[in-house]
């Protein structure tokens, strides 16, 4: 039983060490000695799926100050310097389940005070959208329980948030391609027309023109289009679509720079990966 638990865990455990880097130095700044963490009630809980296998969530809720940074592989929060046992250290529950009764890891109290992933709508909108690059801001926020979600690939750990006040104005810091540390997937051509219309939604209004002749020019001068939202686990990297649309970054012919990129979406029709 427990083994199940842990081996999944151990799991979280690896995604949670990556959201703990160190924050990007030109964003410390945002992090204050004189944050307020206003509420904090989580709490562990014992968790089994459709599959038998045992998790360990929470339920409750933190409303902390601190700094959201989003970059193309995900957005996390790091809580202010001063504030101590905001979440849970994935960590030390493994160790914990793999060496004490499930009683005594749910009495266990918030012992981390590390970044963790965030996911929510309200996240897009307190950055006004993805840039190739990272973007970082000052808020309070409110977020809920742990969420821990299984699909094929991986096991994701994060928090969702339910709201957020902006404390200062987005910060932005541009990367040339490649992005050190991004995880990123080349997409190639593969409509019948001569061009594809990147869209700033699914379905919606077009945000720039891909041209068939400029994905096929020499190396050094065509364009690239990569995936703007990807993950890699055990070796393999994968790009989720939402329904049938992938989240794309267009560099067009000789740009390089993320300033210059076109962030928005392609139906998975019209482009092939490698």
């Amino acid at each position: 039983m427990f083994k199940k638990m842990c081996l999944s865990l151990a799991l979280m455990c690896g995604i949670t060490t990556f959201a703990m880097a160190d924050i990007n130095p030109e964003f410390k700044s945002l992090l204050r000695n004189d944050g307020v963490m206003e509420k904090n009630t989580l709490k562990l809980k014992d968790i089994m799926n459709g599959d038998g296998e045992r998790f360990i969530g929470t339920t409750g809720e933190v409303v902390a100050t601190g700094v959201l940074v989003s970059s193309p592989n995900g957005t996390y929060f790091y809580p202010d310097l001063n504030l101590k046992s905001v979440f849970f250290d994935p960590q030390k529950v493994l160790q914990c389940a793999s060496e004490k009764a499930m009683s005594a890891c749910l009495a266990m109290k918030p012992n981390s005070n590390g970044a963790i992933e965030v996911r929510g709508d309200v996240v897009a909108k307190t950055f006004g959208g993805k840039i190739y690059g990272e973007q970082a801001v000052r808020v309070k926020a409110h977020m809920n329980g742990y969420v821990y979600s299984r699909d094929s690939m991986e096991t994701d750990l994060y928090i969702s948030i339910k709201n957020v006040f902006a404390l200062t104005p987005p910060k932005k810091s541009y990367s040339a391609y490649p992005m050190k540390g991004a995880v990123t997937k080349e997409f190639g051509y593969a409509s019948k027309d001569d061009y594809v219309n990147i869209r700033q939604t699914p379905k919606g209004t077009i945000a720039g023109q891909m041209l068939k002749a400029d994905m096929q020019k020499p190396k050094a001068s065509k364009a690239i289009l990569i995936g703007a939202s990807c993950s890699e686990f055990d070796g393999f990297i994968n790009c989720n679509d939402v329904n049938g649309w992938y989240e794309v970054f267009y560099f067009p012919p000789g740009i390089r720079h993320g300033k210059d990129a076109i962030h928005g979406y392609i139906h998975k029709s019209q482009i092939r990966g490698y």
